[in-house]
């Protein structure tokens, strides 16, 4: 009874802010050109600002926590892993290339920002949250660069790799720059003074409800029903096959408790948003990485909430 009331506490507010979304989308509230530009600010602005400060206000020892290197080493090995598996394996079985590409990020790219964050402060509280900003200071690059190679590969370049073109989309991305510029303040002891740390910490604080009820702005099932079959098997690895995976690796390796639920943040979490943008810049199919996020992000609500539920009975979290 207590893993069920913990899964509630976890998935219950996230619910509800994708919930508000909807509603607001019905009633036209918002539409698509506010959503595109709730978006820009989101990702450019109030996430960076998020993960600045929660790199910012961490401790120098959990920055070389021998644990959080050893995770974070773990999970980079299992998405170059199971990218490079499914780059030679599904050609085989979805012959339009532009649909490879985008199924290929639908199954490692993870919105660790907007899931994996508030799962681990629902659990664990805010105070231990920093060794989640070091881990997607280190994981975001690593899954840019990978979702680059991939969309290069299938995409409109037909597999001519722009290594100028990986390494600006790396750089200049504010969720990268967000937690590098934390750490540098943090290792140089360089502090803000309370009145200002207070008000960053507020305006970061925006992104993780305006991020859901965004999301649940953007979702519309009825879109999904033509590529259902590339949609389903693609969330279905996503949120359960690839997850159980690492989670038994990383239990093997010695993982538990908070390292546990920063794998699954990493891992069960559903597609993230930016994958749409990506396809589309590329020139793959645009139509199925959205339908790819709307899908798992509706579904990650049940797996998250059955992923929280078995880790406590067996109390793994």
């Amino acid at each position: 009874m207590e893993s069920f009331g913990l899964a509630v506490n976890v998935v219950f507010p996230l619910l509800l802010m994708m919930v508000c979304g909807c509603f607001m989308r019905y009633k036209k509230m918002i539409d698509d050109h506010t959503i595109n530009y709730l978006n820009k600010m989101l990702f450019r602005f109030f996430m960076a600002v998020m993960l600045f400060m929660n790199t910012y206000k961490m401790n120098l020892e959990d920055v070389l926590n021998p644990q959080i290197r050893k995770l974070t080493l773990i999970i980079t090995i299992c998405y170059v892993f199971i990218v490079t598996i499914l780059i030679m394996i599904l050609p085989k079985f979805a012959t339009d290339r532009s649909k490879c590409g985008v199924m290929i990020q639908g199954f490692y790219r993870s919105n660790l920002i907007l899931y994996g964050l508030p799962v681990f402060e629902s659990i664990y509280g805010s105070d231990d949250s920093g060794m989640v900003s070091v881990l997607i200071s280190v994981i975001i690059p690593v899954i840019n660069i990978l979702s680059a190679i991939v969309l290069e590969i299938f995409g409109s370049s037909g597999g001519r790799l722009s290594f100028r073109k990986i390494l600006k989309s790396v750089v200049l991305n504010p969720l990268v720059q967000g937690p590098v510029v934390g750490l540098l303040f943090l290792v140089l002891g360089i502090h803000f003074p309370k009145i200002l740390e207070d008000s960053l910490r507020t305006i970061g604080g925006i992104s993780t409800p305006l991020a859901f009820v965004v999301l649940g702005a953007t979702i519309q099932l009825k879109s999904i029903r033509k590529n259902w079959k590339y949609i389903s098997f693609t969330v279905l690895g996503k949120l359960f096959i690839v997850p159980l995976i690492v989670f038994i690796v990383c239990y093997g390796l010695g993982m538990r408790r908070q390292m546990l639920v920063m794998v699954l943040g990493a891992m069960a979490s559903p597609t993230a948003v930016a994958s749409f943008a990506m396809a589309k810049e590329a020139g793959c199919d645009e139509e199925l990485a959205g339908e790819i996020v709307m899908a798992s992000s509706v579904c990650s609500l049940f797996s998250i909430f059955a992923w929280v539920f078995f880790l406590g009975t067996f109390r793994l979290i």
